[in-house]
């Protein structure tokens, strides 16, 4: 598979947010010993672009933050190794009322104090990031209508670029 490289632009704010708008993000994650993968940029000429893992085996072989660095420059996303150190992600999509960010944490106030990752153009939509208490059982990856548990052997995209969208950003 060939993928096409982001336009050229005399700096890569043009068309992709700063590494440093995310190093709070990044600095708390990597002391919950995460795990990242690298993910097709948004800019790709690929049916999955913006969401898809670049390369193979990305399940079995996580990167460090510095290591998804450059990717992450050259106009590729970062998504975080669900599972990976026993982080998962609650990826509300807001396909329904009841799946939008703020009925989720209605539903589940407790989320409301972990690492939350939303786009500016769609501020209903959220990803919540959380770690599960060491002897709990990992849970599986489940989808509901707007609404993915993302455990082990899935990523969510944390960083970057929305095809045909805004940047992803933290609060």
């Amino acid at each position: 598979m060939t993928i096409n490289a982001p336009p050229q632009v005399s700096s890569i704010e043009d068309v992709h947010p700063d590494w440093d708008s995310y190093a709070s993000m990044f600095e708390l994650l990597e002391a919950a010993g995460a795990g990242y993968v690298k993910v097709i940029p948004a800019s790709a000429n690929h049916e999955a672009r913006g969401k898809a893992p670049a390369g193979k085996a990305w399940q079995e072989s996580p990167f460090s933050a510095d290591q998804v660095k450059s990717h992450f420059r050259r106009g590729g996303n970062v998504g975080l190794l669900c599972g990976h150190n026993r982080l998962i992600v609650i990826d509300a999509d807001a396909k329904t009322p009841q799946t939008t960010a703020a009925a989720v944490l209605t539903a589940w106030p407790a989320l409301a104090g972990t690492l939350t990752i939303v786009r500016a153009t769609a501020p209903e939509r959220a990803k919540f990031v959380i770690r599960i208490i060491d002897g709990d059982p990992l849970p599986a990856s489940k989808s509901y209508d707007g609404l993915d548990i993302l455990a082990a052997k899935r990523q969510a995209v944390i960083a970057g670029t929305h095809a045909g969208d805004a940047a992803k950003g933290v609060s």
